[in-house]
């Protein structure tokens, strides 16, 4: 085993703290592991997708990121065939996008929202 030293900020060891008592963890460590599996498991599953895609992408974001997804969405509207937004409570934004294309270009797509400076949230679900 190899130990990993991070530094965090103080609000989100506190949220961490909160869900090892809520959900019933032994420690930070665990949790920790816990969130990377699954992070590495969602990324594995994108890495090795092939062919045509298709894809939910559920998005949230504060309002005055609305511009920098805008240029994201235009730059890859060949892969959009649907999109829902929202403006939700306190200036936040939800997008639901639709997309459909080659593995490539998905995965660029999904990269680039990922690299938003704002995002709040960033849900990928693959249909096939």
């Amino acid at each position: 085993m190899v130990i990993v030293s991070l530094s965090l900020p103080d609000d989100l060891v506190k949220d961490m703290d909160r869900l090892i008592q809520a959900r019933g963890y032994k420690g930070r460590s665990e949790l920790s592991r816990a969130a990377l599996r699954g992070f590495v498991a969602e990324h594995k599953e994108e890495d090795e997708l092939k062919g045509r895609v298709n894809a939910i992408v559920v998005l949230g974001y504060p309002e005055r990121a609305e511009k920098e997804l805008s240029e994201i969405r235009h730059a890859h509207n060949d892969l959009i065939t649907s999109m829902l937004h929202a403006h939700t409570k306190n200036g936040r934004c939800a997008t639901i996008l639709v997309a459909e294309g080659v593995d490539d270009a998905i995965k660029r797509f999904f990269a680039e929202l990922r690299g938003m400076r704002e995002l709040e949230s960033l849900e990928v679900t693959v249909l096939s």
